[in-house]
């Protein structure tokens, strides 16, 4: 007979997805309830009279007793669960939980699989993303009703629900992949088969892959800081629990897998910081981890998210180690403006570990598409239970407004309108101006080409005042996406900023198209052109190969018109061989729809990469052989101090042999009051030129970390959500006497007098620039306001901005 029903909240009727339902008579007859809440699984008519428990973390539990006779749909409300923690008094002696966790950390790397190597094991990831209560949204409710014809074929209507809605897929992955021990917790996974569908953009989008990648789920909590959304979070169990949480045994007769338990409730100590909440159960006797339920609460400071909900189980493997079996969690997204609630669900189902498995990875081949995936030796379809899913998305895609909805938003979010074949864009390139080009209108596009190894972008534009047309051709062939194995060829021929052509840096779409409006002419603008072959090939898990040969152009444009200029460049160019390498370890990264490598979230590594080039320059008829090495370290959002999150960028330089200016590094300044990434704020655009040089760029969040534990600022803190900031900039560098000397002769003339040299400055390598910023960030969830001083190089021949503000937008989580 089937056992059926459906779990909600009891206060908002939300369904509770992953709850555990099982029968105390018979624990081993049971099931966890799905994405919508329900559950259903198959018994023996003899299961009857027994009592159903149901519980998930931070709920009461529910104990329903049922008949001999039971056939009825059983509909269970969840109440959330109040801690009396008042009433637990500890004496002189130290809390109990503290050796418990103590031990549990201590033999982590004796009992659980994850520290052990030679083995492997098969993983298989659900992702599923949808939206709920669009009939609360005046502006959806002709949309929900038109969505709600198309998925009853896939979804039953919720049973005995009060609103009786269908929850709207958004975005549907699975996938499998191979893990790999190799000692000491760290282990190699990489994908072996997938399929993804999302409504409205490109599942294979840096958003698509975010989602669908199942090396970005939760799994690991003996590693000090875990990842949800962008966030790193201390985990219970890291090295610094003690600092972070409360712990209390509430419990000393818990039975997890048959095995006797403690039960350790754990509880942020700064109600306001990001912290988890929820319980952990171990092993009374090895100490080993056996389970966790844990969420986050309403109070963490994440924007947009409402709720986050994790559940893990462990069991004993055949090679006597303790590993994960299942994982599930949830992360609810809520408050986003115009946007309605967004349920994120992941489910993980791990195969038992053993020594050798019958492929390696080089043997296993990636399945297509649309293929069943068979997890284990039972060769269960695990995908016929997903499919309605991805059916679901390609006709509200096809069919519905609500497709055309989403189609807008991300044609907003990432500047590319989609089609069928082709996509359109980049909005921002479609039209600017500035006192060069005047009026600039442009149209661009990328494709696939209906392949699945071809790529191939176009942009075009034409200046109305510089009667000059400006185009971009890039195709690329990629030989294997997971190995990031692709081969190139751009070309470029666009009037840029000096400082944009750097091959030190690589501007995103926004900093230059913002850059090349305006007051172009005090930016030293280039018509600049490149021919780029280029190479690359992951050939490790942490390490990547790049080679690239390339030609340049320059010329420089004429500004006579909107600015005296004593000094005008000949046309220059030069050919190149550059070679590089790129490390992180245990490297995520995914690639954009334009296949550049991405990485999302906080990351416990950093990217390291060294790069040498050798070139022949050509100046006013002049053969100029040149070297360069570049080294950059650079991480996003890393956990690099106790005190919330820092970004971070620091990269090391130098040219050897004498060239003209434009092909040393010209540092990139931003004297505006918008706030541009990867410039130098309180910098004049053109200032400094070096061909040796060290930089940094530090930003760090302090997460409510310091809001939160100081009186009057935990209030505002707590209010409105806004978190302090911190931001400097640091350049060193200099120019060697042989380049000083050449452009002297070259470009200002042999005969011109010493100190005349006004065309660019230059650092004095014993008196790095220096500014830093502090401010607020999370005003209103999308801004953030600093005030920026500039610390040095403030008696100049020409303008200098002191202090000022600089304010810019970016959507945190």
């Amino acid at each position: 007979m089937e056992i059926y029903g459906r779990i909600q909240e009891s206060e908002s009727d939300e369904v509770v997805p992953f709850a555990s339902v099982f029968f105390l008579g018979n624990p081993l007859l049971g099931t966890e309830s799905g994405v919508n809440g329900e559950f259903s699984f198959e018994v023996p008519l003899t299961a009857l009279p027994d009592t159903l428990s149901v519980s998930f973390v931070g709920y009461k539990s529910v104990k329903i007793p049922l008949g001999a006779n039971h056939n009825d749909f059983i509909l269970v409300r969840l109440d959330f669960e109040q801690q009396q923690l008042e009433e637990l008094v500890f004496e002189a002696e130290e809390n109990p939980a503290f050796d418990i966790i103590r031990q549990c950390r201590a033999r982590s790397a004796q009992n659980h699989q994850r520290f052990q190597d030679g083995w492997e094991a098969n993983r298989y990831v659900q992702t599923l993303l949808y939206m709920k209560d669009l009939d609360d949204w005046p502006v959806y409710q002709s949309m929900s009703k038109e969505a709600k014809r198309i998925l009853e074929k896939y979804y039953e209507a919720p049973k005995s629900s009060a609103k009786g809605q269908i929850p709207i897929p958004v975005f549907a992955g699975e996938g499998q992949t191979i893990r790999k021990g190799m000692g000491s917790g760290n282990i190699l996974e990489e994908n072996v088969a997938y399929r993804r569908n999302g409504l409205g953009f490109d599942a294979e989008s840096i958003f698509g892959s975010v989602l669908g990648d199942q090396r970005y789920r939760i799994d690991n909590l003996f590693q000090n800081s875990i990842i949800v959304l962008d966030k790193a979070i201390s985990s219970p169990l890291s090295d610094f629990w003690r600092l972070h949480y409360d712990m209390w045994l509430v419990d000393s007769t818990a039975v997890v897998a048959e095995e006797l338990s403690y039960k350790i409730l754990f509880e942020p100590k700064v109600k306001s910081g990001i912290f988890f909440e929820g319980y952990l159960w171990i092993n009374q006797q090895n100490y080993a981890l056996m389970k966790v339920e844990m969420k986050l609460p309403n109070t963490s400071g994440i924007n947009f998210l409402e709720g986050f909900f994790f559940s893990q189980t462990f069991q004993k493997n055949e090679l006597g180690y303790y590993q994960s079996s299942t994982t599930n969690y949830q992360e609810r997204i809520a408050g986003i403006p115009m946007v309605p609630k967004i349920m994120m669900n992941f489910s993980i189902q791990d195969q038992e570990a053993m020594h050798h498995l019958p492929k390696n990875l080089d043997s296993i081949e990636v399945m297509e598409v649309g293929e069943n995936i068979v997890l284990d030796t039972t060769s269960e379809l695990i995908t016929q239970k997903f499919n309605h899913h991805f059916q679901a998305i390609e006709e509200l895609e096809r069919g519905s407004r609500i497709g055309l909805v989403a189609k807008s938003v991300n044609a907003f979010s990432s500047g590319f309108f989609d089609g069928p074949k082709y996509d359109v864009g980049h909005f921002l390139g479609f039209g600017l101006y500035n006192n060069l080009e005047g009026l600039r209108l442009g149209v661009g596009g990328r494709s696939m080409m209906g392949t699945e190894q071809w790529y191939f972008r176009a942009y075009g534009a034409y200046g109305f005042r510089d009667q000059r047309f400006k185009t971009l051709l890039d195709t690329k062939y990629i030989f294997h996406k997971e190995h990031y194995h692709i081969l190139g060829l751009q070309y470029v021929n666009d009037l840029m900023p000096l400082a944009t052509t750097s091959f030190a840096r690589d501007p995103d779409e926004f900093t230059l198209r913002f850059l090349q409006w305006g007051d172009l002419a005090r930016r030293n603008p280039f018509y600049y052109e490149k021919f780029d072959l280029n190479y690359s090939y992951r050939f490790s898990r942490d390490w990547i190969l790049f080679a690239n040969l390339r030609h340049y152009n320059y010329e420089q444009a004429d500004i006579s018109n909107e600015m005296s200029s004593e000094h005008t460049l000949d046309p220059m160019f030069s050919n190149e061989l550059a070679l590089g390498l790129r490390w992180t370890y245990d490297d995520k990264s995914v690639t954009n729809k334009n296949f550049r490598l991405f990485r999302s979230g906080a990351q416990r590594f950093p990217v390291l990469r060294l790069d040498y080039a050798h070139g022949r320059a050509n100046y006013q008829s002049t053969i100029l052989p040149y070297h360069r090495l570049i080294l950059d370290i650079r991480n996003t959002n890393s956990p690099l101090l106790l005190l919330g999150e820092t970004s971070y960028r620091l990269q090391f330089g130098k040219v050897f042999n004498a060239l003209p200016y434009p092909f040393l590094q010209v540092h990139q300044g931003n004297g505006g009051l918008l706030h541009l990434a990867g410039t130098n704020q309180m910098m004049n655009a053109f200032e400094f030129v070096s061909d040796y040089w060290g930089s940094l760029t530090l930003r760090h969040f302090f997460n409510g970390t310091i809001m939160g534990r100081v009186p009057g600022l935990r209030w505002l803190n707590e209010k409105t959500k806004a978190r302090l900031i911190v931001e400097a900039n640091i350049v060193w560098g200099g120019l060697s006497e042989e380049s000083r000397q050449f452009n002297q002769d070259y470009i200002l003339g042999s005969d011109a007098a010493e100190g005349t040299d006004a065309l660019f400055n230059t650092l004095d390598p014993n008196i790095p620039y220096l500014s830093f910023g502090y401010g607020l960030e999370n005003i209103f969830r999308i801004f953030f306001v600093e005030y920026w001083h500039r610390l040095n190089y403030l008696d100049q021949p020409y303008d200098v901005q002191r202090n000022g503000f600089k304010i810019g937008f970016a959507i945190k989580f």
